[in-house]
């Protein structure tokens, strides 16, 4: 994890949010692999649902949260003070966040294609009408051709994420 932490964190010109991560990101992660590392430390445990399609009664859902009671268990072993579960401020809001993607997938697939010289397509509506997506995902991809971050509906959203993130921070 710590490497794959290394990989991805830090600031990336071409993703905006990463720049609060500027001054906050340690050289590597790895210089904290420590067996003991977890001794004294207090991990919160969000219990609620983060996502308004989940639903907590079904099975899947009960083998997830398993899987997740029993490495809360193996850190709380080691050491860690589990403090479950904890609340998030304005946790209600999360998921109206996610609709950043529909306003900035398009943009930013047409960016990476920019940069591919020998791709087959240029952008995301070839890609969709091309007749080559799985139906399911068609209809998604639909959905955000045509949307940008210039559009009103982004502004929003970007609101009400900065609002939950001084919220959390708070």
């Amino acid at each position: 994890t710590a490497i794959l932490l290394d990989a991805l964190s830090g600031y990336d010109p071409n993703d905006p949010v990463t720049a609060y991560s500027v001054g906050r990101v340690p050289d590597t992660f790895r210089a904290f692999l420590d067996v003991d590392g977890l001794e004294g430390a207090r991990i919160g445990v969000i219990r609620e649902p983060m996502d308004s399609r989940a639903d907590p009664e079904s099975d899947d859902y009960a083998q997830v949260r398993a899987v997740i009671d029993q490495a809360l268990d193996d850190m709380r072993a080691r050491g860690a003070e589990i403090v479950d579960s904890v609340e998030i401020p304005l946790l209600d809001l999360v998921d109206a966040t996610y609709a950043s993607n529909l306003f900035e997938t398009e943009q930013a697939t047409d960016d990476y294609l920019e940069g591919l010289p020998h791709a087959p397509v240029s952008s995301l509506k070839e890609i969709v009408l091309s007749g080559l997506v799985v139906p399911s995902r068609e209809v998604t991809l639909m959905n955000v051709v045509g949307k940008s971050t210039s559009d009103a509906g982004y502004l929003q959203v970007m609101l009400t994420r900065e609002r939950i993130r001084e919220a959390v921070l708070a």
